[in-house]
């Protein structure tokens, strides 16, 4: 490639859009599957995906696609020494980044099953936040409980997917979480936008019947009252607790 070209390339590539399809084909990039910047043959420059690798017959750059593990990259372990990493190095590095991508997916799926959500996670969270310290306190401090419903904590509206948080909210109502915790360590959250004017008893069969009302529809649709105390007296039903249960009102 000429310098000219290589001027253009990287003139032109910091200028284009982050897709979330390739630019020769179209189809749908993948989560964790490699991403090819460069020219084709006729020198337009693209950002391409593993299906048209080929179709990059000059490669300038190469990356990964993610859309899951916020905080989940592995910590860097060195400053490198400002020259560039050749093809082996990069391939290298980007093998390694996507088994560490691999191995949270693969965890956090099975995490998703012993929690009964039939899906995976949106994000995966490894690092320290305010928000997960403050939900291992409580579940240490309420070890009977496997649910609970909190308002949002700082810093946690950033993790939300943005079509939950730029959604117009009704009013009298606000956004809060429903964590379920799979294990010490491991938890789950779910959305709620919660009607203020309505009381929710604190207890966990009502907090189970509504997480997992809540989780199953993907966060939409107008939640049943009845459905909620229907649900909630199944799990009261089937605990060892038999003392009768009021119901929410």
């Amino acid at each position: 490639m000429s310098r000219a070209d290589r001027r253009r390339f990287e003139k032109e590539f910091k200028k284009l859009p982050k897709p979330d399809n390739c630019m020769i084909c179209g189809n749908a990039l993948i989560h964790n599957t490699r991403t090819f910047g460069g020219l084709t043959a006729d020198g337009s420059v693209v950002l391409a995906g593993e299906c048209c690798e080929r179709r990059v017959v000059t490669p300038m750059v190469s990356g990964l696609y993610l859309t899951r593990g916020i905080d989940g990259l592995m910590p860097r372990t060195n400053q490198g020494n400002g020259k560039s990493n050749s093809p082996e190095d990069v391939h290298r590095a980007l093998g390694a980044i996507q088994s560490h991508f691999d191995d949270l997916d693969s965890r956090t799926r099975a995490m998703m099953r012993q929690g009964g959500i039939p899906r995976q996670a949106h994000n995966i969270f490894v690092a320290d936040q305010p928000w997960k310290e403050d939900d291992a306190a409580w579940f240490r401090n309420n070890p009977d409980r496997s649910h609970r419903l909190r308002p949002m904590l700082a810093g946690e509206a950033a993790t939300l997917p943005s079509e939950v948080t730029m959604t117009e909210i009704p009013a009298n109502h606000r956004l809060e979480i429903l964590v379920r915790q799979v294990e010490p360590g491991a938890r789950i959250r779910a959305v709620f936008c919660r009607n203020t004017d309505f009381a929710l008893p604190d207890r966990e069969d009502i907090m189970h019947a509504l997480f997992d009302t809540v989780a199953m529809s993907g966060n939409r649709g107008i939640i049943d009252a009845q459905k909620i105390n229907a649900l909630a007296q199944q799990y009261a039903n089937s605990s060892s607790d038999v003392t009768p249960k009021p119901t929410l009102n």
